[in-house]
């Protein structure tokens, strides 16, 4: 489990430090290296970097603020496409076979789906 007992100042500092991030991201100008989209990512990857490290925001919500974040700034067109990188059915189903031994040791559907099969 996540350490909860993070100090506010220190949760403060890491949405600070991701605000500024994300500022210098969208502010920046495109040139021929980089497009504004790009430093919008790297702008949005800096923030993420932050929150992670400062643990300010539990993992999950910061993990899923970069599909919420990429069409409000303009790095993708909708949130479809955002969405669209995390929805593999590789993906799917690995989250499948991860969470049925969690589903069984937690509920009793193990012991009826076999009773089912004997009996």
């Amino acid at each position: 489990m996540e350490n909860t007992n993070v100090p506010m100042a220190k949760r403060l500092i890491g949405i600070g430090f991701a605000i500024v991030c994300l500022a210098i991201g969208f502010l920046v100008p495109d040139s021929e290296a980089l497009s504004h989209q790009g430093a919008t990512a790297l702008g949005i990857l800096g923030a993420l970097v932050a929150l992670w490290v400062t643990s300010a925001l539990p993992l999950g919500a910061t993990a899923l603020l970069v599909v919420v974040l990429c069409p409000v700034l303009g790095v993708v067109d909708n949130l479809g496409k955002a969405i669209g990188g995390f929805a593999s059915p590789a993906l799917l189903f690995i989250i499948a076979v991860f969470s049925m031994p969690v589903i069984m040791l937690k509920t009793n559907w193990g012991v009826r789906l076999i009773n089912a099969l004997i009996g």
